[in-house]
């Protein structure tokens, strides 16, 4: 479902247009326009893009047509799966994400979130099902994924939305839109900025900071999500340091994993991560 907006009346005008049921986020696409036809000609390909990138990477539901996550975690230990660029570039992101944040984000742990979704585990539970949580047993070659274990199945979360927004940002780029503005069920993604302004502004959630976005994401990890959709590797529990970490970054991938990482990690460690990678981090701490 999709609403329109648009206000101003200078050379550009600002339209919105909102979206619900992609990456089972509300969405809303904010940008600078000439006209409401040429703002709607890009809008509609920002939705059909996410559309067609939540049906690829969705491993809860199979969708007609579609080769994605779904049939990958289907034949994890049957047979390798050919899958569309977009997958094997996902998870071949995701393989740079577990090395930059040195183990700590693996979307190998599905059998391991998959419980805390479904149930209250025990540790005998959470120990057999971290047994199929090896990144390295994912296996890419040429345009196909093969999962080499029965039992494993991949949970991108930490990575599928910044690397959506990542894609749409790029295929903004190759158009006309002086500036716009894709906010993705709290990941923002900014393309330039506004006319005759150094940035898009952008609240926080859930406190009263605001950044200002040009070229650049934020991307928020948050305990007032659902409950155990981040968990700790080390743990095999729910990350429960910080009640929220924001990250800002240039990359909106990168963005993501790494306000997974530090919603995990010690203060410490996350911040000396985030400085490696010149990251801009804002904590919200549980006392708070």
């Amino acid at each position: 479902m999709l609403f329109l907006t648009g206000c101003g009346n200078t050379e550009y005008r600002r339209f919105q247009m909102q979206g619900i049921g992609y990456f089972d986020s509300f969405v809303i696409f904010t940008a600078y326009a000439p006209n409401e036809a040429a703002f709607s000609h890009y809008a509609v390909q920002v939705f059909e893009r996410l559309h067609e990138l939540h049906q690829l990477f969705d491993i809860f539901r199979s969708h007609d047509g579609v080769t994605g996550l779904y049939q990958v975690n289907a034949n994890a230990g049957i047979s390798p799966v050919t899958v569309p660029q977009e997958v094997i570039s996902l998870l071949q992101n995701a393989q740079e994400a577990y090395a930059l944040t040195h183990g700590v984000v693996n979307i190998t742990l599905g059998p391991v979130l998959h419980l805390w979704r479904t149930t209250s585990p025990c540790e005998e539970a959470l120990q057999h099902a971290a047994q199929y949580a090896n990144i390295h047993d994912m296996i890419i070659e040429n345009n196909t994924i093969f999962l080499q274990r029965a039992g494993m199945s991949l949970d991108v979360g930490s990575i599928a939305k910044g690397y959506a927004a990542a894609l749409v940002m790029e295929m903004l780029a190759q158009g006309t839109l002086p500036a716009a503005l894709l906010n993705l069920g709290g990941h923002i993604a900014a393309y330039n900025a506004p006319p005759n302004r150094n940035g898009w502004a952008a609240e926080i959630a859930n406190t009263a900071i605001r950044v200002s976005l040009s070229n650049a994401t934020l991307s928020v990890s948050s305990a007032f999500e659902r409950a155990g959709h981040i968990v700790d590797p080390t743990s095999l529990h729910p990350a429960r340091r910080f009640a929220q970490v924001a990250v800002q970054h240039e990359c909106a991938w990168t963005a993501d994993i790494l306000s997974t990482a530090l919603f995990i990690l010690p203060k410490e460690e996350g911040m000396q991560l985030a400085q490696a990678h010149g990251a801009h981090v804002f904590y919200l701490h549980l006392e708070e």
